[in-house]
């Protein structure tokens, strides 16, 4: 599975973040912080959207200056 986030500019998205996601990995933006617990994908649900019973357990979180 891959997360893309992107941002408009201008009425134009910019992507900021393309990633594959692992499980217990923390990934980071700018400005926002990814955990994923859980990812089940069923095999009917590849390329493609459905209600086949796919799972994803996540969490996000605002980042801040330190």
């Amino acid at each position: 599975m891959v997360m893309v986030i992107s941002r408009e500019a201008g009425g134009t998205p910019v992507p900021l973040f393309r990633r594959k996601l692992v499980l217990h990995h923390e990934y980071e933006t700018s400005q926002l912080a990814f955990l994923f617990q859980e990812i089940l994908v069923h095999p009917q649900n590849l390329n493609g959207a459905g209600a086949f019973g796919s799972r994803v357990v996540g969490g996000v979180a605002e980042r801040w200056a330190s």
